[in-house]
């Protein structure tokens, strides 16, 4: 309002209430009826989208990392309503209208827990700076779902980039807590979901039982885990010298040596013979969400090179990937490889042709499509040292991935390439390496024990890569028929 310049009378006659009522919210005395308060948040918002001029617009768009009126207007409904739900609920535990400094809880159960970390201050997304010290994969698994997706206060599509949101979370995976694969889905998940901003994933041994999330400058809550369900002693403060003093803290434990994912850049992962070692490695994994290069053809490969990357990287990168293509190209041949491959991938390429060609995203057309099947087809048939099981996450119990990565393990290296951010994640930690190999060789053992229902053995497998392939042909002869009429 102190933005856009909106007077208490302007908001009451906008709304219909008597100014005391307004002036009486705005200093919060008084919290708005929670029969009506979404029409009036909407009120709200639409008021101070309707009243802001040109500059103060631009102000707006950029505290908020919006591009247009209808998105600021959401965004400020959105915003007042995390608030309004924020103090209505601190009401409740406290009695007070108004946020105090410092709160206490004896006894909170992990949920309750998670839901005060989310704070209205998570709203600053223009700058914000986070750091948390969570024993995560001891949580209840309802716990850890609501932890993965706290990106939600501050981003409502995963196509929006927010710069200036730096987060880093503190670990333990040095403990077997029993379902390897449920860990890997939800540090996949996390690091999917966080790709918007700058998230930094660490272990930290000192994270064993431990409940601390810290806003700089802004909030704090911390607390001792006694079981996977329930803490205690829960301190929660939004002075901000207290929530900046714990930041420095926990930020002095976040370092490149215990660093779980490392990010780089298409350019720095290709010339730095990571892709290499890679491809070069024995006991390799491949979870596969999106088709790759490594069946492409060589004439399609300069086709898609000269048509599309070309125009997306450099010089000095397209001929890194070019060198590295033809270091694929000849060690298809001879290596042993698993490859765990999404059925929605391939049905993904049948109908869309997107593909993710050394982290760049091209479109192939349904003949290139059909090349491409075709050729991995005769390489899968040339080294049976390349075992392909396609797989569906519903014949998994407790293994569902958002905005799926592909992951590439090996003995020598393991990295993560992401649907929505250029570049790639390389895995650290042996530990978590280990977590990742033992998951894909569940999933595997799985798919290979065909008295399971809904396994998919090799048949299986077969059978639905031949079914794209005819799919294909007739979507071309198709448009080869359209295109003669």
């Amino acid at each position: 309002m102190t933005i856009a310049d909106v007077k208490n009378i302007t908001l009451a006659q906008e709304l219909q209430y008597d100014v005391s009522y307004i002036s009486k919210w705005v200093n919060g005395r008084m919290l708005p009826s929670e029969r009506g308060v979404e029409k009036i948040l909407h009120g709200i918002s639409s008021c101070i989208t309707a009243s802001v001029d040109d500059e103060k617009r631009d102000l707006l768009y950029r505290k908020y990392s919006v591009f247009c009126m209808e998105d600021l207007e959401q965004v400020i409904f959105d915003n007042l309503l995390i608030e309004y739900n924020y103090v209505k609920n601190l009401k409740v535990d406290t009695g007070s209208e108004i946020a105090p400094q410092i709160v206490c809880y004896p006894e909170l159960t992990l949920l309750q827990f998670v839901n005060k970390m989310r704070h209205p201050v998570l709203r600053k997304v223009e700058s914000l700076e986070v750091v948390a010290m969570i024993d995560l994969l001891a949580m209840d698994k309802n716990c850890q779902t609501v932890i993965a997706e706290l990106q939600d206060n501050y981003n409502n599509s995963v196509d929006r980039k927010y710069p200036g949101v730096h987060f880093s979370m503190l670990i333990d995976t040095s403990l077997d807590h029993g379902n390897t694969l449920r860990n890997m889905e939800l540090i996949l998940n996390m690091i999917s979901n966080f790709s918007s901003v700058d998230f930094d994933l660490y272990e930290s041994k000192q994270a064993i039982g431990k409940l601390i999330f810290t806003v700089r400058e802004g909030f704090t809550i911390s607390g001792m885990m006694t079981d996977s369900n329930h803490c205690i002693a829960v301190t929660a403060s939004e002075n901000p010298e207290i929530s900046s003093v714990m930041y420095d803290k926990l930020k002095s434990f976040c370092g490149h040596s215990n660093q779980i994912l490392e990010h780089a850049s298409v350019p720095e992962f290709l010339s730095g013979n990571n892709y290499m070692k890679s491809i070069l490695s024995e006991q390799q994994y491949w979870l596969i969400s999106s088709v790759t290069e490594h069946f492409l053809p060589e004439d399609l490969f300069e086709e898609l090179l000269e048509e599309q990357v070309k125009g997306q990287q450099d010089a000095e990168t397209l001929a890194l990937i070019r060198r590295n293509h033809v270091l694929v190209r000849n060690i298809m041949g001879e290596m042993t490889t698993k490859i765990l491959l999404y059925e929605s991938a391939l049905q993904n390429f049948m109908v869309t042709g997107e593909m993710d060609l050394f982290c760049c995203k091209v479109c192939l057309t349904t003949k290139q499509r059909l090349r491409y099947l075709e050729n991995m087809v005769e390489k899968l048939k040339q080294n049976p040292g390349i075992e392909v099981r396609v797989f569906s996450t519903e014949y998994l119990n407790n293994f569902h991935l958002v905005n799926t990565p592909n992951v590439f393990c090996s003995d020598s290296i393991s990295y993560i390439r992401l649907k929505n951010q250029a570049g790639v994640g390389i895995l650290n930690k042996v530990s978590v390496s280990r977590m990742f190999v033992k998951s894909l060789d569940e999933i595997w053992a799985h798919l290979n024990d065909v008295s399971k229902e809904g396994a998919w053995g090799v048949e299986d497998t077969w059978s639905l890569i031949h079914h794209i392939s005819r799919s294909l042909r007739l979507l071309a002869m198709m448009e080869e028929e359209t295109d003669a009429g």
